[in-house]
């Protein structure tokens, strides 16, 4: 494992704060790639059972930061666009896997696609991220 994979997950392990409270595991990171998952507990549902919309945003966010930061910079959330695809209903996880689009010198743009364990899209996500020097 890398260092930046060490110092991520234990943040994400250790630190208290949202991402800690929400649950979220990382499971992959390199330069301008990241995945992560949340077990997918009643606690992050809405009223019609399914995954909540801003659960299945925060943790694109989170894991499309993750990948932008990997180059060793660090980012906020600049703009984000989210296309809701299916609902995640009766799933043990939702994973998030983020790629790079453009690594630029002062903002990063990355996609995000959100699926069920069965593979099913939930969401596709595009952040836009600034670096923060």
């Amino acid at each position: 494992m890398n260092n930046r994979f060490e110092q991520f997950e234990r943040i994400t392990r250790e630190k208290e704060g949202f991402i800690k409270e929400m649950g979220m595991e990382l499971l992959a990171l390199e330069e301008g790639y990241c995945k992560g998952r949340i077990v997918l507990k009643e606690k992050h549902t809405n009223p019609m059972g399914s995954a909540h919309g801003g659960l299945v945003f925060a943790l694109a966010d989170t894991i499309g930061g993750m990948a932008a930061m990997s180059y060793g910079d660090n980012v906020v959330t600049l703009n984000a666009s989210v296309c809701f695809l299916n609902p995640a209903i009766d799933t043990e996880y939702i994973d998030a896997e983020a790629t790079v689009v453009r690594d630029g010198r002062t903002t990063a743009i990355y996609d995000v696609m959100v699926r069920t364990t069965e593979e099913v899209d939930i969401a596709k996500v595009t952040l836009t991220y600034y670096k923060v020097m």
